[in-house]
């Protein structure tokens, strides 16, 4: 028997918001075994919200960069999907595709260094200044020099940490880092992200009932003979395919 096409776990994959890699599809033959394949996935709360956040990010993916989806695994590396030249311009379709919040690229450590110094250099300025008129007008000789240090030191971190911060965001469009290693990962960091948009909507557990109407429908399969079971035998490739 033929294993299943692309484009039909790709329909399945967008009506249970699920990833169904091909490994696993592998010895789904008949109807029946992709219902059971389904509900095995399907059946644990505490698995389903990870299932669902990894076909986000997969499909997501796939869209933005023209890649077949199935082509994307779990422990695809995203350096090999996104090289850096373009990856910027890539990230922000991606981030799109996804809704909600995705992570971001991060700068490289030589950008941040170089972001560190040039906010230390800024807030230095001001408070060189403010040292220099205090001292030609003579008003910190002696000992009004040491509250005088405390005090600028405790306000130079405090104006580079904010100096610092609104840099890093003003450059962000030369951030270039990817902030996952593997899809899996990426994924696992969009869910921490979003878990409330992820529970919601079509997010919730289906039954096995439903999963069984769905199939039924998704590829024009007779209901009153599934539920007889003189389905479950005939295989997945001479079931008549439903747009």
């Amino acid at each position: 028997m033929e294993p299943l096409s692309p484009e039909l776990i790709e329909r399945v994959e967008d009506e249970f918001e699920i990833s169904v890699f091909g490994g696993e599809a592998r010895y789904a033959r008949t109807e029946g075994d992709l219902h059971i394949l389904l509900a095995r996935k399907l059946n644990r709360r505490d698995t389903f919200l990870s299932l669902r956040s990894l076909y986000v990010t997969r499909r997501a993916l796939a869209d933005a960069l023209g890649v077949p989806r199935h082509s994307i695994e779990p422990r695809t590396r995203l350096a090999d999907l996104l090289p850096p030249r373009g990856r910027a311009d890539s990230w922000s379709v991606i981030t799109r595709n996804a809704g909600g919040q995705f992570p971001r690229l991060h700068h490289s450590n030589r950008m941040k260094d170089l972001i560190m110094l040039a906010s230390m250099a800024m807030a230095a300025v001001p408070l060189l200044a403010l040292w220099w008129a205090l001292y030609a007008l003579d008003w910190i000789r002696g000992y009004g020099e040491i509250p005088f240090m405390v005090a600028a030191a405790i306000a130079f971190l405090l104006i580079e940490s904010r100096v610092d911060k609104h840099l890093l965001l003003a450059a962000e469009r030369w951030a270039n880092e990817l902030p996952s290693e593997t899809v899996r990962d990426l994924a696992q960091r969009f869910l921490e992200m979003n878990p409330p948009a992820l529970q919601t909507g079509r997010g919730m557990v289906p039954s096995s009932e439903y999963i069984r109407f769905r199939l039924c429908a998704l590829t024009g399969q007779d209901r009153d003979r599934w539920r007889k079971g003189l389905a479950l035998e005939k295989p997945i490739s001479e079931l008549e395919e439903v747009n």
